[in-house]
């Protein structure tokens, strides 16, 4: 995954006017976001009680003790607010100078005028410097960095995030001399967004809030990503061949081969659809037979699947695939003739469901089983992990009777991937199949997917 470095620093908010949300006040505070030509941006609106026409306070960050700004409210919307800038100078306003919108009954009960410059004075010249996150992608790994400088500096600080429910605490790491880090995994970013706030501990033990709080976290909208790789639609294409007789070539192996089609939804449970086609011939029989050079029983199907895949959050995905189709042909080397047996051109039908646990991106364990009609059941198991960023590798490890539905095998294989460039990743299996320690072959597959 890639991380995404927070390096460029600029001046949020004074520190005592942090501090200050802890404090009885008889105004609405937010702090500014965005800086226009003659207008400022604030992130409080209508859901704080902000009309048009209210006061609005600037403490303009660098201004002197004494020096504020008052001006008016000119526009609301629900979470945010304008304010004029009208003969402001706007080379003294900044993206996180604090802002205090008190309304018509706020100033009629507003008795203690110099409120902020107590404040100022009562926290000396102490600033912190953190630029909010945004534009997140779900899956991807963020570094949230902070600077504080001053009279008053924390001897403890810890970012707070949260996707649904209650708040999860990250300890920042202290960086340089007044840097504080921390890098929040890939596993925590999930659409559809996010909030956050940070605090720390002084040296005194005062908890005091250095960007936001846990009433007014920062929200971040998260757009959709998965396995680092922001693809939406992909192409596939697979074949494999297993042979489990090697002292007899052609006498119990089979091929198979799919092309494959995925669109990914992004929405709710039903995350993912996928579709294709696919095709198997293969020989074989009873293992006495094909061992003593008896002629083998012969399949060849094709088929088209759909399969939805559905998430439960980020560590539990579900895959059903049903597969209808007809054979090719079917040649059965001893026919019972009192059992229906297929013949060319009869329908054929199949079904698989396969669970998959761990973050995709990290640790997962894939396991269940597919049935194709008359040529088998296969029950199934696989590990995969990512060592290297783009470079999936593990263990598959299935019980199988394919390819005629007789005798049962082991099949053990390793399989590694690569994703060459963005849009392109390979994948190649190997290993063993064996029905007994006299009766076994090797193994192995190519599969190629472009997302995009």
């Amino acid at each position: 995954m890639t991380s995404r470095h927070l390096t460029a620093f600029f001046l949020v908010f004074s520190w005592p006017f942090v501090a200050f949300a802890s404090q009885p006040t008889s105004s609405h505070e937010g702090y500014v976001i965005q800086v226009l030509d003659d207008y400022a941006i604030v992130d409080i609106g209508g859901e704080q009680g902000i009309s048009v026409g209210d006061e609005a306070i600037l403490v303009v960050s660098d201004s002197s003790p004494s020096e504020q700004v008052i001006t008016k409210v000119i526009e609301v919307a629900e979470t945010m607010c304008r304010i004029s800038l009208e003969g402001i100078t706007l080379a003294t306003v900044q993206v996180g100078d604090l802002v205090q919108v008190r309304t018509a009954a706020q100033l009629a009960d507003q008795s203690d005028e110099s409120e902020i410059k107590q404040l100022r004075s009562r926290f000396g010249d102490s600033r912190v410097s953190h630029e909010p996150l945004s534009n997140l992608t779900a899956g991807e790994p963020v570094m949230v960095t902070l600077v504080a400088v001053g009279d008053l500096l924390p001897t403890e600080v810890n970012l707070h995030l949260r996707h649904k429910g209650s708040f999860k605490t990250f300890p920042m790491e202290p960086f340089g001399d007044a840097g504080w880090t921390v890098t929040v995994s890939g596993e925590e970013i999930q659409i559809p967004g996010l909030e956050y706030f940070i605090d720390g501990t002084l040296e005194d033990g005062r908890l005091i809030a250095l960007f936001r709080g846990d009433e007014n976290p920062w929200r971040v909208a998260v757009k959709g990503g998965s396995r680092g790789k922001g693809w939406t639609a992909r192409v596939g294409g697979f074949f494999e061949w297993q042979d489990f007789y090697l002292t007899k070539p052609n006498h119990d192996s089979y091929w198979h081969a799919s092309l494959d089609f995925a669109y990914r939804l992004r929405k709710d449970l039903q995350f993912e659809i996928r579709g294709g086609l696919g095709a198997l011939e293969g020989v074989g029989g009873e293992k006495a037979a094909v061992e003593s050079g008896a002629s083998p029983n012969h399949r060849l199907i094709t088929w088209l699947y759909f399969e939805p895949v559905l998430r439960f959050g980020n560590n539990l995905r579900f895959f059903p695939r049903v597969m209808l189709g007809g054979f090719l042909k079917y040649v059965e080397a001893n026919p019972q003739y009192w059992l229906w047996k297929p013949n060319k051109g009869s329908a054929m039908f199949g079904t698989a469901l396969h669970l998959e646990v761990g973050p995709e991106d990290q640790f997962s364990l894939r396991f269940g089983g597919q049935f194709l009609q008359s040529i088998g059941i296969e029950f199934d198991a696989q590990v995969t992990f990512v060592p290297i960023k783009g470079v999936p590798m593990g263990l598959f490890l299935a019980a199988s009777n394919f390819p005629t539905a007789d005798e049962w095998a082991a099949r053990l294989h390793l399989f590694a991937g690569y994703q060459a460039l963005e849009w392109l990743t390979i994948e190649a299996r190997l290993g063993t199949n064996i029905r007994s320690t006299s009766h076994a072959g090797i193994g192995g597959g190519l599969s190629l997917s472009f997302g995009w």
